[in-house]
């Protein structure tokens, strides 16, 4: 039903500024969202601000980019007030670089500084002569937002990335750059008069802590103090540092954090004073969930009194005060309660939502300028599925004076966006805080982007605004390849089998997670090699034969440039039993590579699935290139392979692991009818994640943080001669909203075998069985793949699959792992009955009825069917289940909603009944005369395990007709039980 409450999340392509000067008014963090930025360098020129980041794109495949990051072309925004934003558009493509190499996409952290009359902006490229990583390239304009002209050349005599300008009081200018890492990998020079031009040699930048140095050079001058600044892995991972000193050059005193680890894969600075106030940019990339795709963001900062910088720490508030017509975007909040926060999707820039709003919930912004109170229209961007409700503005608080409300509708999904509209009815002048309060009956009621309101006072504030029209935009960099190059790009494991003595080109894998692909680097042959590994990665090998087994040496082809890791060699999982380990070191580079060898700690024989699993201290720890096994039992093993001629073998004593026990399973083991799936053991995975089993189960793996359109491959089921009855699963759930498990035959788009409904559970570490009946075909060995959908991500956890045949009879029977409490998901057929026995459904409405509740919005007419299979019709004054198909009589319309309360009124004789709905929808129903009162309302008093007793708001009780046990009256009497078989089903 709803989006998910996570802030880590994949993104949609990212996005050029859909026209060149788009005011952007963000007020808050990121301060862009209708594009990727990263790297911001802040500037304040002739009274305005202007940032220089680079341009983050998802669009590189793995022939393209540098180090996994995709960057075209530079944009520059600016702002007068730090609310509103200014997109120049793009002010330098990858391709004008006179000296660069056409389509690289390697466009890194750039800066721009004014020095007599012109600006000078500095930019790392990718040199068409491959004469170094990257040089510094220069291009100039008499304004600020350019456009600027390519100077012909690199800077000559330097070499790096991440150039950082200082032009000093006296007017000598200084460059700053880095790369690599260790000491001396950040250098200072002073530049010649023209700019371009190197003065003397550069020199090491002295004095900071250079052990895990990572980017982002960057001087800035405060009270005749130096600080130089840049972003480091240190005792908190990923941090920005600074050092000071009384002169550009140094030697530096290291004085500590400006900014801790937030939790990004990297980060990149810059210090700006603008009006008095000094503020920090940054980057983080939390609307994208990849440290590759980033988005800048700023804050304000404070020194103490020595000069030393209070930290920084990083808010969703950001900074500036919005006023009429600006977009205050509410989920960037100072306090909520009863709504979360999650990536917007549907119709709207990428950036942050609020969502899973109920009524009387929340959210307060503070800091906003009403100016001299002449308000006019408040406008709201929202969406909704359900019916709606409205939106209350406040100042102050949730009780506070009310200023305007607006009524928000159905907009026909929670993806639509539209805009809505309300007068001012109270007012208010200045800067005050604002609270937007939310009323509703449905369980959740919209979900709000962003508020703006207009002004007398400020005429413009009443334009319509390109975020209130733009729908989707489209990608900014078109993937073009060759044929050629798509040929190069790496394929996914083929249906061969890999033998002792073979090199294993472990790019070709079945499953890859917090590593990359990409071209191998030199001095190894052209193909491809495993990068960008981070602590935690891993990648899979299917179908490797281990022969007899007698394994002597595991061998790898490895570089590192920084401090290494350990790669294990793992069998069948990433968390399966360790068969060797080996300890990587710096090997002098990237591009230095070292063949390692370890011995076996363990012995498996026979065809098994591999996990090659990564450890270390962070990210980018080494690089993969092959790797090889070798056998006592297969004597041509142990000769050295041709890949492995010139190169020293580097055996490595180990600490044996402790030993755990290795099954000598048989070959490819196949799955049949009855037996339990546990689908961790997957043949290939995407958008989810096997972690340990929590809750209610034995201690083994389930698949998590399952996310719309992820999947699971099972390879090897044996369906036998097809005669299939039933899928089942153990799922858990913690979200309100239903997600689909479908099981598919061979491919992710193959025939569907079954649909499986998956509800909220009452938790994640609440297992239940959920089961439907397969309705595909399949006979034989076959793969099957698990198709997760819904709505955004984690949507549930699976812990096993089972399926039952009618050719093995015990596969109907209950599997020990099957607990009694099971959730039926069973398909309807069309004449509106089910598959379920009336003893299964009594189950299922009594497990139903313990769940959360839910609303039906007013006027819908429905049928009712009881427990027993009925459906009910009107009988005097009593509802009876005698019907044995939909009639009029057994049609009713819902007139009030309160909570999980309802009335409803028979469309045959308009008779009122009073009904308590239950998560599903299933109310329990007594009949009355007149219009609907308290004393028609009912709520649970006790919910036993057999038994529910229902109590009227009046005190009274219902009673049980006593010749008809499947009807109700209302009136005072003793307490009395009512069997699950009373409880009711609504059938649209």
């Amino acid at each position: 039903m709803k989006l998910p409450n996570n802030f880590f999340f994949k993104m949609f392509s990212p996005v050029i500024c859909f026209m060149i000067f788009i005011n952007i008014a963000i007020a808050q963090n990121p301060i862009v969202t209708h594009m990727y930025t990263a790297d911001p360098t802040a500037r304040v020129f002739d009274g305005k601000l202007y940032v220089y980041p680079s341009h983050d794109v998802d669009v590189c495949n793995e022939l393209q980019g540098s180090n996994g990051f995709c960057m075209p072309d530079y944009h520059m925004f600016s702002t007068e007030d730090m609310v509103n934003w200014k997109d120049h558009g793009v002010i330098m493509d990858q391709n004008e670089v006179p000296w660069g190499g056409k389509d690289q996409y390697g466009m890194w952290a750039p800066d721009c500084i004014y020095k007599d009359g012109t600006y000078y902006y500095y930019y790392p490229g990718v040199p068409a002569d491959k004469s170094a990583f990257r040089r510094i390239g220069v291009a100039t304009s008499k304004s600020p937002t350019g456009p600027f002209k390519q100077v012909s050349h690199y800077i000559k005599g330097i070499q790096g990335i991440d150039p950082g300008l200082f032009v000093d009081d006296d007017g000598k200018a200084y460059l700053y750059y880095g790369g690599g890492n260790g000491k001396g990998a950040l250098k200072v020079v002073e530049l010649k008069d023209n700019m371009i031009e190197i003065k003397d040699k550069a020199k090491d930048v002295e004095g900071i802590v250079y052990k895990g140095y990572r980017e982002a050079s960057f001087l800035f001058k405060r009270n005749d103090i130096y600080y130089f600044t840049y972003a480091r892995i240190g005792d908190n991972n990923y941090q920005i540092e600074y050092a000071i000193a009384d002169n550009p050059i140094g030697p530096f005193e290291y004085k500590g954090v400006a900014m801790e680890n937030i939790g990004n894969g990297t980060n990149h600075h810059s210090f700006v004073e603008y009006k008095s106030q000094w503020y920090l940019f940054y980057h983080d990339w939390s609307i994208s969930d990849n440290n590759r795709l980033r988005s800048m963001c700023v804050d304000k900062m404070e020194f103490n009194e020595d000069g030393t910088i209070i930290p920084v720490k990083p808010t969703l508030r950001g900074v500036g005060t919005p006023k009429a017509g600006d977009i205050i975007q509410i989920d960037r909040h100072n306090g909520i309660e009863k709504a979360k926060v999650s990536i917007v999707q549907g119709n709207q820039p990428r950036g942050f939502q609020l969502d899973y709003i109920e009524n009387n919930g929340w959210v307060k912004f503070d800091r906003v300028n009403f100016g001299d109170g002449s308000l006019q229209e408040l406008r709201v961007r929202a969406s909704s599925e359900n019916s709606g409700g409205v939106l209350e503005l406040r100042t102050g608080n949730q009780d506070g004076p009310l200023l305007a409300s607006v009524t928000i509708e159905n907009t026909g999904s929670w993806n639509t966006w539209k805009t809505f509209t309300g007068k001012f009815t109270g007012t208010t002048q200045g800067v005050k805080d604002i609270v937007c309060v939310f009323k509703g009956k449905d369980s959740y009621l919209f979900n709000v982007n962003w508020i703006k309101f207009s002004a007398g006072d400020v005429p413009e504030s009443n334009n319509t605004l390109a975020y209130e029209l733009q729908e989707a935009p489209k990608p900014s960099v078109k993937n073009k390849l060759t044929e050629e190059e798509l040929l190069r790009i790496p394929k996914k494991r083929g249906e061969g089998i890999a033998k002792i003595g073979e090199v294993i080109q472990i790019d070709e894998h079945n499953g890859i997670e917090n590593a990359r692909i990409s071209p191998t680097q030199k001095p190894q042959p052209k193909g491809f090699q495993v990068g960008h590994i981070d602590d935690k990665g891993w990648i899979k090998y299917d179908r490797v034969d281990f022969g007899e087994g007698n394994l002597k040496d595991f061998k790898a082809m490895v570089s590192a440039g920084e401090r290494g890791g350990t790669l294990e060699l793992r069998l069948d999982a990433k968390d399966g039993p360790i068969l060797a380990s080996m300890d990587i070191e710096n090997t002098g580079g990237w591009n230095k590579w070292k063949l390692i060898s370890v011995p076996f700690t363990e012995q498996t024989n026979g065809v098994k699935d591999i996990v090659c699993t990564f450890k270390g201290d962070g990210a980018n720890l080494y690089n993969i290139n092959w790797i090889r096994f070798t056998s006592s039992s297969v004597p041509s093993s142990l000769e050295a392979h041709p890949l492995e001629k010139g190169y020293t073998n580097t055996n490595i004593s180990t600490t044996k692991t402790k030993k755990v026990p290795v099954a000598n399973k048989k070959q490819n083991p196949i799955v049949k009818a009855g037996d339990i799936i546990q689908i961790d053991k997957h043949s290939g995975i995407d958008n989810a994640r096997v972690t340990p089993v929590e809750g209610d189960q034995p201690s083994g793996n389930q698949v998590g943080y399952i996310n719309d359109g992820g999947w699971l491959k099972y390879a090897g089921v044996d369906f036998g001669k097809g005669k299939l009855k039933t899928m089942k699963a153990l799922a858990s759930s913690g979200v309100s909203q239903e997600g689909i498990l479908e099981i598919r035959i061979d491919s992710l788009t193959g025939p569907v075998l079954a649909s499986i409904k998956i509800p909220n559970t009452g938790g994640w570490k609440k297992w239940k069985l959920v089961s439907a009946p397969i309705t595909g075909k399949a006979e034989g060995i076959k793969d099957i793949y698990c198709l997760f959908k819904g709505k955004g991500k984690n949507l549930y956890n699976l812990n096993w699959l089972r399926f039952s045949s009618d050719d093995v009879p015990s596969s109907k029977k209950a599997h020990p792992l099957e607990k009694s409490g099971s959730v039926s998901a069973a398909v309807p057929k069309a004449s509106g009955g089910s598959t379920e026995t009336p003893k299964d459904r009594a189950r299922r409405l009594r497990d139903i009825a313990k769940g959360k509740k839910i609303g039906i919005p007013l006027g819908q007419i429905m049928a009712i069917k009881s427990g027993v299979g009925k459906y009910l019709s009107v009988q005097g004054e009593n509802i009876a289940a005698t019907a044995d198909a939909i009639g009029e009589k057994e049609r009713f319309t819902v007139l009030s909603v309160s909570g999980n309360v309802v009335a409803i009124k028979s469309m045959a004789t308009n008779k009122l009944f009073s009904a308590r709905l239950n998560q599903d929808g299933i109310p329990v129903i007594a009949s009355h005369s007149g219009e609907p009162q308290d004393w028609e309302k009912f709520t649970w008093q006790k919910i036993g395990e057999i038994q529910f007793t229902l109590k009227a708001h009046n005190s009274g009780l219902l009673q049980v007709n006593e010749d008809n046990q499947n009807s109700l009256t209302a009136g005072k009497g003793s307490k009395l039980s009512i069997k699950g078989i009373l409880a009711f089903e609504i059938i649209k």
